[in-house]
């Protein structure tokens, strides 16, 4: 129980660090977008090699991202599957298999709400009232918590500076690189809003199974 709980907090430490670099990413795109429209309006070698530096940056910092996602993904996995088979998680809750709970997260189409159910269900199956809330995870109510992770996650992403810099070619009008800034910015902004949502989420689950119910000794006794 102790290393599964460190567990957690590794994934947590590393979404806090994700949410970080998405920060960092969001306020380097707007530089990123300076740079490129000063670029459209004079496009000297000066401009040029400023603009070149500026995407080569962008370009290790998102492949830095990209890693960071990767290990964070399988880490959180990682404790999703053992929490998954914690002996305190009431498995009348939990709609699917532990396997499944893991393989929807790659699957096509329903992996845009499947991953959400399985957290979902693992969130009340670790309550500690969680037997009195029987089978059937589809009809218990979705945290408050839920309606800004899964929405933000699924806009979450690097974003991509590269096509800003296509955009930002002079013969395209201005407004393909307003869009593509405000689309990259916007990925990079959902990300760091998701992944803080995952740390309470986490947090309020680990929570939950340490907690101890009210009524357990009521029950106990009828």
């Amino acid at each position: 129980t102790h290393w599964s709980r460190v567990l957690g907090w590794v994934a947590q430490g590393l979404l806090a660090v994700t949410s970080l670099l998405a920060a960092v990413l969001l306020l380097y795109t707007i530089v990123v977008f300076n740079s490129l429209s000063v670029w459209r309006l004079q496009p000297t070698p000066a401009a040029q090699h400023d603009v070149d530096k500026l995407l080569l940056f962008s370009s290790l910092a998102t492949y830095l991202d990209l890693g960071l996602r990767l290990i964070t993904g399988i880490v959180f996995l990682v404790w999703l599957g053992v929490r998954y088979t914690d002996s305190r998680v009431d498995p009348r809750v939990l709609r699917r298999s532990t396997a499944m709970a893991i393989i929807c997260w790659f699957l096509p189409v329903v992996s845009l709400w499947w991953p959400a159910q399985v957290v979902k269900d693992l969130w009340h199956a670790a309550r500690p009232d969680a037997p009195r809330l029987g089978g059937g995870g589809a009809r218990l109510p979705i945290p408050q918590v839920f309606f800004v992770w899964w929405p933000a996650y699924l806009f979450s992403g690097s974003g991509s500076t590269l096509t800003m810099a296509v955009a930002a070619d002079p013969r395209f009008d201005l407004t393909y690189l307003t869009w593509a800034t405000v689309l990259t910015g916007v990925q990079q902004l959902a990300t760091l809003v998701s992944a803080w949502a995952l740390i309470i989420i986490i947090t309020q689950i680990e929570d939950h199974l340490v907690a101890t119910d009210p009524l357990g000794d009521f029950d106990a006794a009828h």
